[in-house]
Protein backbone atom coordinates (compact mmCIF):
# COMPACT_ATOMS: atom_id res chain seq x y z
CA UNK A 1 0.00 0.00 0.00
CA UNK A 2 1.17 3.54 -1.15
CA UNK A 3 0.45 7.18 -1.13
CA UNK A 4 2.15 7.64 -4.17
CA UNK A 5 -1.08 8.56 -6.30
CA UNK A 6 -2.57 10.84 -3.30
CA UNK A 7 -0.04 14.30 -5.15
CA UNK A 8 -1.58 13.95 -8.54
CA UNK A 9 -4.88 13.11 -7.00
CA UNK A 10 -4.96 16.34 -4.67
CA UNK A 11 -3.88 18.27 -7.81
CA UNK A 12 -6.81 16.60 -10.28
CA UNK A 13 -9.21 17.80 -7.46
CA UNK A 14 -7.62 21.11 -7.91
CA UNK A 15 -7.77 21.81 -11.39
CA UNK A 16 -11.36 20.01 -11.74
CA UNK A 17 -12.70 23.04 -9.38
CA UNK A 18 -11.08 25.77 -11.05
CA UNK A 19 -13.08 24.59 -14.07
CA UNK A 20 -15.71 24.49 -12.51
CA UNK A 21 -15.69 27.82 -10.78
CA UNK A 22 -14.28 29.30 -14.35
CA UNK A 23 -17.04 27.86 -16.55
CA UNK A 24 -20.17 28.37 -14.77
CA UNK A 25 -19.19 30.68 -11.80
CA UNK A 26 -17.48 33.13 -14.42
CA UNK A 27 -20.88 33.46 -16.60
CA UNK A 28 -23.14 33.22 -13.53
CA UNK A 29 -21.17 36.61 -11.78
CA UNK A 30 -21.42 38.11 -15.37
CA UNK A 31 -24.97 37.37 -15.85
CA UNK A 32 -25.50 39.42 -12.18
CA UNK A 33 -23.24 41.91 -13.21
CA UNK A 34 -24.69 42.72 -16.83
CA UNK A 35 -28.56 42.68 -15.40
CA UNK A 36 -27.47 45.22 -12.26
CA UNK A 37 -25.59 47.37 -14.23
CA UNK A 38 -28.43 47.31 -17.34
CA UNK A 39 -31.11 48.43 -14.39
CA UNK A 40 -28.65 51.45 -12.59
CA UNK A 41 -27.38 52.91 -16.14
CA UNK A 42 -28.63 56.33 -16.38
CA UNK A 43 -31.71 56.81 -18.77
CA UNK A 44 -32.65 59.77 -20.62
CA UNK A 45 -36.29 61.06 -20.09
CA UNK A 46 -38.52 64.03 -20.95
CA UNK A 47 -39.18 66.64 -18.03
CA UNK A 48 -42.53 64.85 -17.59
CA UNK A 49 -41.03 62.06 -16.45
CA UNK A 50 -39.21 63.81 -13.46
CA UNK A 51 -42.23 65.99 -12.69
CA UNK A 52 -43.63 62.51 -12.31
CA UNK A 53 -41.36 61.17 -10.06
CA UNK A 54 -41.61 64.82 -7.80
CA UNK A 55 -45.18 64.09 -7.56
CA UNK A 56 -44.94 60.59 -6.69
CA UNK A 57 -42.14 61.29 -4.18
CA UNK A 58 -39.85 58.65 -6.05
CA UNK A 59 -36.77 61.04 -6.11
CA UNK A 60 -34.06 59.76 -3.64
CA UNK A 61 -30.93 62.14 -4.50
CA UNK A 62 -30.38 64.72 -7.28
CA UNK A 63 -27.45 66.62 -9.20
CA UNK A 64 -27.58 69.70 -11.37
CA UNK A 65 -24.65 68.99 -13.84
CA UNK A 66 -23.01 69.45 -17.17
CA UNK A 67 -22.64 66.52 -18.47
CA UNK A 68 -21.24 62.96 -17.41
CA UNK A 69 -17.89 61.19 -16.55
CA UNK A 70 -17.49 57.99 -16.12
CA UNK A 71 -13.92 55.66 -15.26
CA UNK A 72 -13.61 51.99 -16.09
CA UNK A 73 -11.24 49.16 -15.80
CA UNK A 74 -10.72 47.11 -18.37
CA UNK A 75 -14.40 46.43 -20.25
CA UNK A 76 -15.48 46.57 -16.19
CA UNK A 77 -16.79 50.32 -16.36
CA UNK A 78 -17.87 52.34 -13.58
CA UNK A 79 -21.74 53.82 -13.90
CA UNK A 80 -21.25 57.21 -15.12
CA UNK A 81 -21.60 60.00 -12.70
CA UNK A 82 -22.62 63.21 -13.50
CA UNK A 83 -20.33 66.35 -13.39
CA UNK A 84 -21.71 68.70 -10.89
CA UNK A 85 -22.45 72.38 -11.78
CA UNK A 86 -24.55 74.65 -10.49
CA UNK A 87 -25.72 76.13 -13.52
CA UNK A 88 -25.55 72.80 -15.77
CA UNK A 89 -28.65 71.81 -17.93
CA UNK A 90 -28.60 68.43 -17.06
CA UNK A 91 -30.46 67.64 -14.06
CA UNK A 92 -29.99 63.82 -12.49
CA UNK A 93 -31.63 61.66 -10.04
CA UNK A 94 -32.11 58.12 -8.66
CA UNK A 95 -35.18 56.92 -7.94
CA UNK A 96 -36.55 54.50 -5.44
CA UNK A 97 -36.80 51.65 -7.96
CA UNK A 98 -32.93 51.78 -8.10
CA UNK A 99 -33.00 53.82 -11.23
CA UNK A 100 -30.87 56.62 -12.46
CA UNK A 101 -32.53 59.35 -14.91
CA UNK A 102 -31.88 62.68 -16.29
CA UNK A 103 -33.44 65.13 -18.53
CA UNK A 104 -31.95 68.23 -20.17
CA UNK A 105 -33.46 71.36 -19.38
CA UNK A 106 -32.66 75.40 -19.43
CA UNK A 107 -29.56 76.06 -18.00
CA UNK A 108 -29.39 78.48 -14.54
CA UNK A 109 -29.21 81.79 -15.28
CA UNK A 110 -29.44 84.76 -12.48
CA UNK A 111 -28.27 84.63 -9.10
CA UNK A 112 -28.03 81.38 -7.46
CA UNK A 113 -30.26 79.50 -5.49
CA UNK A 114 -33.59 81.64 -6.38
CA UNK A 115 -32.69 81.16 -10.48
CA UNK A 116 -33.09 77.48 -10.21
CA UNK A 117 -36.68 76.86 -10.53
CA UNK A 118 -35.90 73.11 -9.04
CA UNK A 119 -33.90 73.72 -5.90
CA UNK A 120 -36.89 74.35 -3.76
CA UNK A 121 -39.15 71.91 -5.59
CA UNK A 122 -36.39 68.94 -4.92
CA UNK A 123 -35.45 70.35 -1.65
CA UNK A 124 -37.02 66.88 -0.08
CA UNK A 125 -33.91 64.59 -2.15
CA UNK A 126 -31.04 64.31 -0.92
CA UNK A 127 -27.65 65.69 -3.03
CA UNK A 128 -26.15 63.42 -5.14
CA UNK A 129 -22.93 63.20 -3.16
CA UNK A 130 -24.53 61.40 0.11
CA UNK A 131 -25.12 58.23 -1.57
CA UNK A 132 -28.53 57.71 -0.33
CA UNK A 133 -30.84 54.80 -1.74
CA UNK A 134 -31.02 51.91 -3.87
CA UNK A 135 -29.33 53.14 -7.05
CA UNK A 136 -26.10 54.27 -4.92
CA UNK A 137 -25.72 50.40 -3.41
CA UNK A 138 -26.45 48.96 -6.73
CA UNK A 139 -23.36 51.30 -8.21
CA UNK A 140 -21.31 49.78 -5.82
CA UNK A 141 -22.13 46.27 -6.22
CA UNK A 142 -21.62 46.95 -9.90
CA UNK A 143 -18.48 48.64 -9.61
CA UNK A 144 -17.37 45.76 -7.59
CA UNK A 145 -18.40 42.64 -9.71
CA UNK A 146 -17.03 44.06 -12.34
CA UNK A 147 -14.15 44.82 -11.09
CA UNK A 148 -13.08 41.09 -9.51
CA UNK A 149 -14.61 39.53 -13.36
CA UNK A 150 -11.85 41.50 -14.88
CA UNK A 151 -9.20 40.55 -12.17
CA UNK A 152 -9.75 36.90 -11.84
CA UNK A 153 -9.79 37.29 -15.35
CA UNK A 154 -6.64 38.60 -15.65
CA UNK A 155 -5.18 36.89 -13.68
CA UNK A 156 -6.06 33.40 -14.90
CA UNK A 157 -5.16 34.45 -18.42
CA UNK A 158 -1.51 35.70 -17.59
CA UNK A 159 -1.00 32.82 -14.61
CA UNK A 160 -3.57 29.88 -15.49
CA UNK A 161 -3.23 27.14 -18.16
CA UNK A 162 -1.82 28.14 -21.83
CA UNK A 163 -4.11 28.98 -24.13
CA UNK A 164 -4.77 26.67 -26.63
CA UNK A 165 -7.10 28.73 -29.02
CA UNK A 166 -4.94 31.48 -28.95
CA UNK A 167 -1.71 33.51 -27.75
CA UNK A 168 -2.30 35.21 -24.50
CA UNK A 169 -1.72 38.20 -26.18
CA UNK A 170 -4.84 37.52 -28.37
CA UNK A 171 -7.31 36.51 -25.60
CA UNK A 172 -5.94 39.77 -23.95
CA UNK A 173 -6.72 42.13 -26.92
CA UNK A 174 -10.16 40.48 -27.23
CA UNK A 175 -10.46 40.84 -23.47
CA UNK A 176 -11.02 44.38 -23.94
CA UNK A 177 -14.28 44.19 -25.89
CA UNK A 178 -17.09 46.20 -24.35
CA UNK A 179 -19.30 44.16 -21.63
CA UNK A 180 -16.97 41.60 -21.11
CA UNK A 181 -17.62 39.72 -24.42
CA UNK A 182 -14.03 38.62 -24.68
CA UNK A 183 -14.23 37.00 -21.37
CA UNK A 184 -17.12 35.18 -22.07
CA UNK A 185 -15.32 33.81 -25.48
CA UNK A 186 -12.40 32.99 -23.40
CA UNK A 187 -14.35 30.79 -20.90
CA UNK A 188 -16.11 29.10 -24.21
CA UNK A 189 -13.34 28.12 -26.15
CA UNK A 190 -10.21 28.04 -23.64
CA UNK A 191 -12.66 26.00 -20.95
CA UNK A 192 -15.66 24.84 -22.34
CA UNK A 193 -14.55 23.49 -25.99
CA UNK A 194 -10.47 23.33 -24.91
CA UNK A 195 -8.43 21.61 -27.33
CA UNK A 196 -6.27 18.99 -25.65
CA UNK A 197 -2.88 20.68 -26.59
CA UNK A 198 -1.94 24.04 -28.02
CA UNK A 199 -2.36 24.24 -31.49
CA UNK A 200 0.10 25.37 -33.45
CA UNK A 201 -1.60 27.76 -35.41
CA UNK A 202 -3.00 29.47 -32.59
CA UNK A 203 -4.78 33.12 -33.05
CA UNK A 204 -2.00 35.59 -32.87
CA UNK A 205 -1.93 39.15 -31.04
CA UNK A 206 -2.21 41.30 -34.13
CA UNK A 207 -5.30 39.20 -35.11
CA UNK A 208 -6.92 40.01 -31.38
CA UNK A 209 -6.39 43.16 -32.26
CA UNK A 210 -8.26 43.25 -35.45
CA UNK A 211 -10.73 41.19 -33.69
CA UNK A 212 -10.96 44.00 -30.86
CA UNK A 213 -11.59 47.23 -33.29
CA UNK A 214 -13.60 45.25 -35.65
CA UNK A 215 -16.45 43.67 -33.04
CA UNK A 216 -16.50 46.80 -31.08
CA UNK A 217 -17.40 48.72 -34.46
CA UNK A 218 -20.21 45.77 -35.13
CA UNK A 219 -21.32 46.20 -31.23
CA UNK A 220 -21.82 49.90 -31.19
CA UNK A 221 -23.78 50.02 -34.75
CA UNK A 222 -26.06 47.01 -33.11
CA UNK A 223 -26.46 48.66 -30.02
CA UNK A 224 -27.41 51.92 -31.91
CA UNK A 225 -30.16 49.90 -33.89
CA UNK A 226 -31.46 48.69 -31.15
CA UNK A 227 -32.02 51.69 -29.04
CA UNK A 228 -33.62 52.81 -32.39
CA UNK A 229 -36.11 50.21 -32.26
CA UNK A 230 -36.94 49.33 -28.64
CA UNK A 231 -36.07 53.16 -27.65
CA UNK A 232 -33.51 54.42 -24.43
CA UNK A 233 -35.58 52.84 -21.83
CA UNK A 234 -34.60 49.38 -22.88
CA UNK A 235 -31.25 50.30 -24.51
CA UNK A 236 -29.83 53.03 -22.21
CA UNK A 237 -26.06 53.18 -24.34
Amino acid sequence: MTLDASPPSLLSRGRAVLEIAVRFGLPVVWLVWAVLSWWVTPREVDTADLERDLAADRVVTWQRAEGWSDDEFLWARRQPEPRPYPRGDVIAWTASNGQTRWTTIDPVVGPLPDADPYSARLADADPWSTRQGLTHRLTAVVGGLGSVLAVVWLALLVGGPKPAAGTRWFWWWLGLLPYGLGMLAWVDREWWRRRQKPAHDRYTGWFGLGCLVGVSIVVSLLLLALRAVLGGWVVPV
